[in-house]
């Protein structure tokens, strides 16, 4: 089964787990190259949120936060 996502909807997603795991927005933060962690060809739900989940960890590293192990 694929799932159609779009780059808007990984923004949104990445910025809704920014602001459960870190209270901000990642707008708030230093420029993180988000664009890379997306793609197109996502399959799944899972792969989906992996990609995001993946995100916002290396947006935290990025920025000197302790990431939570998931």
């Amino acid at each position: 089964m694929t799932t159609n996502t779009t780059y808007e909807q990984f923004l949104q997603a990445v910025d809704e787990d920014c602001w459960q795991t870190m209270g901000m927005s990642f707008n708030d933060l230093p420029d993180f190259p988000i664009s890379d962690y997306y793609d197109a060809a996502i399959q799944s739900a899972k792969e989906f949120d992996y990609a995001v989940k993946m995100c916002v960890f290396d947006i935290q590293a990025d920025n000197g936060l302790e990431p939570l192990d998931y």
